[in-house]
């Protein structure tokens, strides 16, 4: 009996998830042709930094790193602060964005897809996949 619970359990929560990818896609697919092109990614990613950035500071830093993350803040930060003083500026953060792109862009066609969104999404390898959703 709790074997079948815990498959219902995993099967309710893979829907969940691409529910929520398909929902994360076509809001940063502003055109809606499909696609995700870098434009559309570029200015998603420039929107989360601006609310990452509580303080307006033009930097995340920890705390507000730890908003998107609780374990591994410092960690991500150390991965992206290119400059090394603690804190992730704009550029680093679109810098890493863009890293992220073209590992998302399997086929390497330029855009991103939903096959490839999902793909992302959902594996634990995506490298800070949790720093640009959207």
């Amino acid at each position: 009996m709790r074997k079948k619970q815990a498959v219902l359990a995993i099967l309710l929560l893979s829907v969940a998830v691409a529910f929520a990818a398909d929902d994360l896609f076509r809001k940063i697919d502003k055109d809606a042709d499909g696609k995700v092109s870098w434009r559309e990614y570029s200015d998603a990613v420039d929107d989360k930094f601006a609310q990452r950035d509580t303080n307006k500071d033009g930097v995340l830093t920890a705390d507000e790193m730890k908003s998107v993350a609780t374990v591994g803040s410092d960690k991500a930060i150390k991965k992206i602060d290119a400059n090394a003083d603690g804190k992730i500026n704009k550029q680093e953060f679109v810098t890493r964005a863009a890293l992220q792109y073209k590992k998302i862009d399997k086929n390497q066609d330029g855009f991103i897809d939903v096959k490839e969104w999902k793909a992302a999404q959902s594996s634990p390898k995506a490298p800070m996949f949790i720093l640009f959703t959207f």
